[in-house]
Formats: structure tokens, C-alpha cells, sequence
């Protein structure tokens, strides 16, 4: 630090209020190009609205000099003059002719539009043609009047030059009392430094140069010894900082979640993990009452007074913790933080343990399934060696009073000793993922049709750990299906029975409600098949009925049902038809297809049919489907009595 130069008592007098009047000089040029630009920009506002008004008044004034109702053009400008700043306003014709002026009555020449433009005019004239469908009616002259634009303009100068002149002013007034601030700073060091160092400040002369010159030496000792003692300072804090800044590090990495409490279990200190665990991120939780956020602390309070006292250095329990109606499992382990007499602080170091309790669950659960699951399931390692069955698969071998869980562990040929069947499980067990497949295994020589779900679990680094076998017995399944089958279809031809056909035809009328579309039943009855039966016999009879159904069959869509009510009586349900003529067309190729030769060894017959349709339509769409059945019989019989062999739609 150098205080070479002279006390400022010694300057020349105009060199310590320079600044302020360079200050002035600046303000006043800024006042004044402000006032230019205040003007400036009033003057041009104020000519771009005049102008907008005489377009405007032009528009009007056309009109009026087009009728030639000049009264009105005049009552028109009389009303836009009543403004203080137009001075003058002249309407002249096409001819230069002048119409009407204000506020004089006589003649006035057309002003002249080069006019002054200098930035003090008082005045200023604007111009505006008066077109009436694109030709000129006449031109509108209006003087306008600046003298409001040049008054607030001075007012603005006047304004700053005054408000220049306080700030001058308040800064000189700022540099005196900083000058004598300073003045009493040098005498109070001055008097600091003989509290360091008596021998300051008593050369001879240090009454008149002490402040700036004698005092220099002394302060510059000072100086350095006082940058001695503060790199001494410093290097003891960074050595501080850094092992602050380490345990900071350690604390904050550490994955559970620490809080330093003191006696009135208020927080003195909490890691990131903390703030995590009770998902607040945002407030500052120093010194606040910890059951605020772990209501269930206060349950332990006693154990942990045991802790400050003295009586114990640590200790551990569970607690259940709410935080946005979750539900999380705590840990927690309370330290002492002085190991001699009583603590005034403990740390809680608090581990979250849901994950770990839910998985235990989610583990006994499994094991709860995989105990009561109904279907046989095996677990095998990657080498396909059996580790675990369930019951279910022990009843499945018979084995539940023979042999224990442990007992028929090992390969898999033990419990499927087939060796093609053997080999199928394996291919399935070879597959990457999983698998499904049905397949007939034989188990205590009994032949099984099973369903096989395989799945393969992977360990971390995707490789297979082990596999899982579900054997699911069909047996009963497909006895049900077959059952359900018999109760729905015709014994005889395989078609659908009357109760499938009801079933059928009434999600068929749903649909098509909903959907707004036509459909069909139509009843069919074949002609000759009882002198069929009485010729050829019965086998004959059922051969016919056979045909018949699989004729109906390939004749209609997939979409349709071909149904037997019973003997000779069918019924189909044609869905979306969309025309009658569509249904002739299908009826005249199921007449063709069923009067084809039927041959039983050497013997050949044929027959024909009748059909009967009923066409429905929007308009009966609702009607009960028993109702549209009988209208489809009625429609046969119709047919029968026509001479057979023959469609009548209704």
C-alpha cells in the first residue's frame, strides 16, 4: 500500500469540486437533449394525429362536395376547429377556388407547403386531398399550433436544470463529509497503530506529515506483520475447511440418513439422504422439532434420554413412518457423539427397510402360491436338475404318501422315465424365454394331456438360473368342453343345436341394433326326406342330413350360422344383408347345392328343399326373435304350398 501523495488540505481548491461540476455539465447536456427529444417527439405524434383527423374529415367533406351540400362541410369543419391547436382551416375546390376558411371569411391564396421545419416553429400547415370515387373534390389546408409541444418542452429544461443544480449540490455536500470522515479514519488508526507500536507517529515532524508521509513506514510494518499473522490464519482454517469439507463428504455419501440431534430432540444437522427420506426438498429443517416429521421418535424418547445421560452408547429400533400417505419401514441406531460423561448431542442414523420387509412378504407369498397352487410345477437349475415341487405335483406322481419335497430332487428322467417324452420337455426347457405348448405325457402309465408353461428366470448377468415347469392337467377342461359341445351342437351333423341357435340369434339382433343394419333368418325344410328314411332306411336318412348340414356350411359366410332344429328343419341367421336381391341370390345357390345326388354304396337319392326368410329390417329389428323364427316358418310353408323346391321372402 502506498500513501505517497499529499493530504487533500494541500490540493488546489477548484480540484476538489471538479467532479461535481463536470457532474453539472453532464446533467445540464442531459436535460437539454431530453427537452430536444421530449419536442421532437410531441411535434411528430402531434402531426401524425392531425393528419389521421383531415384524412378522415376528407372523407366526410367528399361526400358533401360531391352533392354540393356545402352547409354541411362547413358544419363539419366548424365542429373539428373547436380545438385549441388548429389555428386555421381552408377548404378549396379542384380549381383552387377557396370554399369556405376559418376563422377568416376572406380569401386566402393556398398557404405554401415549404414551410420551416426548424425545431423552434410555432406553427405548421398540413394538407389533404378530398377524393370522391379517385377524383379530386377539393383540398383540405389545416394550420396546427406547436406552442403546447415548446411549453412542456421549457418546462422539462427548467426542470432539469434545477434538479442538476440539488444533485451538484448534495455531491458536494457528500465529498465534504467523506473528506472528513476520512480526516478521523487516519487519526483513529494513527491511534490503533501505538496500540501495536508505541513509536508510532512521534518523529518530529509527524504533526504535519504523519497522516500521509511519517505514517507510511509505520503502517506498511504493520502492514506486513499483520499478513504474517493472517497467512498463519488462514493456512489453520484451510486445514479446518478441509477436514470440515471431509466430513461434510462423508456424511452426505453415506446412503442412510443422518441427524444430529441435541436434548430437546431438535435438529442440529441432517444430511441429503434425510431430506430424501421424509421428501421434503425445499424448507430448511435446522432446529426444528423432530417428531414433527417422525411423530413415533417421541415412543423412544425414554431410550434415548438413557443415551445423553450416559447409561448406554447406543441403540437400535424399528419405527413405521408417513409420508404422503406412504407408508415407510424405518431403522434406526442412536450414537453418542462424546464418549466421556453426558451427551449433549446424539446421532440418529435412520436406514429405510420398506423394500426389504416388502420383499420378505412378497417371498412368503410366493411361497404361499407356489404351496397352494393346483397345478404341478417344477423348478429346475440350469443343469434341468429338479431343486423343488409342490404338492400339487407329488399328487400328480402319487407320491405325497411315499416320498418327501427332498426326496425327488434330482433329474428330471426320474419323475418322466419316457424317453421321447423326455425329450420334449427337454426341446421345451431349451427354449431362450418362455414358452407354451399342449402335449399328452404319460404319468403312472396313464396318458395326460397337459398344457406346459415354461418360463426361464435370468440372474444379473442374464444368464439362466433356473426354469419353471407348470403342468396343467386338460382332462377336466376338455371333459367340459366336450360336455359343453353335446349341450350346444347337434349329436348327428355337428351343427349348432336350438338352444345355440337362440344364443346366437340374440346376440345377433343386439348387434345389429346397435349397429342399425339388416339381417336375415331364414328356415329351411328339405322335400322327400321321409320317403328317403322309408326306402333306403334310416342310415340313408342320417347320411342325408349329414350332407345336408355340411352343403349348408360350405354355401354360407363364415359370419353365418347354419343351425338343426330337428328331423329335416333348418335354420340359418344371415347377418348384414344389406338387400333382397343379395338374399335371392344366396337362396338359389343353396337350392342348386342341396338337389345334388347323395350316394349310400350303390344306391343314389337327392331331394329338395323349401325355404322360408325373414328379411329384418330397421323396422323390426326389435321384434322378439322367437316372432321373426315364426314368420320364417310361415314364410316355408308358403314356399311348400307354391310347389317346393322354392325361396319366399318376407
Amino acid at each position: 500500500m502506498s500513501l505517497t501523495s499529499k493530504p487533500s488540505a494541500d490540493r488546489p481548491h477548484f480540484v476538489k469540486w471538479l467532479t461535481p461540476l463536470v457532474i453539472l455539465g453532464l446533467m445540464l447536456l442531459l436535460s437539454l437533449f431530453f427537452s430536444i427529444y421530449q419536442l421532437n417527439y410531441n411535434k411528430t405524434l402531434q402531426i401524425q394525429n392531425y393528419q389521421f383527423q383531415n384524412n378522415a374529415m376528407a372523407q366526410r367533406l367528399s361526400v358533401d362536395l360531391e352533392q354540393g351540400n356545402v352547409g354541411n362541410a362547413v358544419n363539419q369543419t366548424n365542429n373539428l376547429v373547436q380545438d385549441k391547436r388548429i389555428t386555421k382551416m381552408v377548404i378549396f375546390d379542384q380549381q383552387l377556388n377557396q370554399i369556405h376558411s376559418w376563422p377568416f371569411s376572406q380569401k386566402t391564396p393556398p398557404p405554401n407547403l415549404n414551410q420551416d421545419t426548424s425545431l423552434l416553429q410555432k406553427d405548421y400547415w398540413l394538407k389533404q386531398d378530398i377524393v370522391f370515387n379517385g377524383r379530386i373534390k377539393g383540398y383540405l389546408y389545416t394550420q396546427i399550433s406547436f406552442e403546447d409541444a415548446l411549453f412542456h418542452a421549457q418546462k422539462s429544461l427548467y426542470f432539469g436544470f434545477v434538479l442538476s443544480l440539488l444533485f451538484t449540490f448534495l455531491s458536494m455536500f457528500f465529498i465534504s463529509c467523506h473528506q472528513r470522515f476520512y480526516r478521523q479514519f487516519v487519526q483513529q488508526l494513527a491511534f490503533l497503530m501505538r496500540e501495536f507500536k508505541p513509536n508510532a507517529g512521534t518523529h518530529p515532524k509527524a504533526h504535519k506529515y504523519y497522516p500521509l508521509e511519517m505514517f507510511q513506514q509505520d503502517f506498511e510494518a504493520l502492514l506486513q506483520e499483520v499478513k504474517t499473522r493472517e497467512m498463519y490464519q488462514n493456512e489453520t482454517v484451510a486445514q479446518l475447511e478441509k477436514r470440515k469439507a471431509f466430513a461434510e463428504t462423508i456424511i452426505e455419501t453415506v446412503q442412510h440418513s443422518l441427524v444430529v440431534l441435541d436434548k430437546t430432540l431438535c435438529i442440529k444437522r441432517a444430511n441429503q439422504a434425510f431430506y430424501n427420506l421424509i421428501e421434503d426438498q425445499e424448507d430448511d429443517i435446522i432446529d426444528l422439532f423432530l417428531p414433527e416429521f417422525i411423530p413415533q421418535i417421541l415412543e423412544q424418547k425414554n431410550d434415548l434420554e438413557l443415551i445423553f445421560s450416559g447409561e448406554h452408547n447406543q441403540y437400535s429400533n424399528q419405527l413405521t413412518l408417513t409420508v404422503n400417505n406412504k407408508t415407510k419401514h424405518i431403522r434406526f441406531t442412536a450414537t453418542r457423539l462424546n464418549q466421556i460423561g453426558h451427551a449433549s448431542q446424539l446421532l440418529l442414523a435412520l436406514e429405510d427397510i420398506t423394500s426389504e420387509i416388502t420383499s420378505a412378504r412378497q417371498t412368503q407369498l410366493a411361497a404361499k402360491m407356489f404351496q397352494a397352487n393346483r397345478n404341478a410345477v417344477l423348478i429346475l437349475d440350469r443343469r434341468n436338475f429338479v431343486q423343488m415341487s409342490n404338492p400339487a405335483m407329488l399328487k400328480l406322481l402319487q407320491l405325497q404318501n411315499k416320498k418327501t419335497n427332498q426326496e425327488i430332487r434330482g433329474e428330471l428322467q426320474q419323475i418322466i422315465p419316457d424317453p421321447l417324452q423326455l425329450k420334449i420337455l427337454n426341446n421345451i426347457l431349451s427354449q431362450p424365454k418362455n414358452w407354451q405348448s399342449k402335449e399328452m405325457l404319460t404319468i403312472n402309465n396313464v396318458k395326460i394331456p397337459f398344457e406346459i408353461n415354461y418360463t426361464a428366470i435370468f440372474d444379473k448377468r442374464g444368464e439362466k438360473e433356473y426354469s419353471i415347469l407348470q403342468l396343467i392337467d386338460l382332462r377336466d377342461s376338455y371333459q367340459i368342453e366336450r360336455l359343453e359341445k353335446l349341450a350346444l351342437h347337434d349329436e348327428l351333423t355337428g351343427l349348432p343345436n336350438r338352444a345355440h341357435l337362440m344364443q346366437s340369434l340374440e346376440r345377433t339382433q343386439i348387434n345389429h341394433q346397435h349397429k342399425q343394419q339388416n339381417y336375415a333368418v331364414a328356415f329351411l325344410d328339405l322335400d322327400g326326406f321321409k320317403q328317403v328314411n322309408d326306402t333306403y332306411g334310416h342310415d340313408a336318412g342320417d347320411l342325408l342330413l349329414q350332407q345336408t348340414a355340411k352343403r349348408l356350411r360350405d354355401n354360407i359366410r363364415q359370419t353365418d350360422l347354419a343351425a338343426r332344429l330337428a328331423g329335416d328343419e333348418f335354420v340359418l341367421v344371415l347377418k348384414h344383408c344389406h338387400s333382397i336381391e343379395v338374399l335371392q341370390k344366396l337362396a338359389q345357390k343353396l337350392l342348386t347345392a342341396l338337389t345334388q345326388p347323395c350316394r349310400k354304396g350303390k344306391a343314389e337319392f337327392s331331394v329338395s328343399a323349401s325355404i322360408g326368410i325373414f328379411f329384418v329390417t330397421r323396422d323390426t329389428l326389435h321384434m322378439d326373435i322367437n316372432q321373426q323364427l315364426k314368420l320364417a316358418d310361415e314364410a316355408m310353408y308358403q314356399a311348400k304350398q307354391a310347389g317346393k323346391n322354392q325361396v319366399i321372402i318376407r
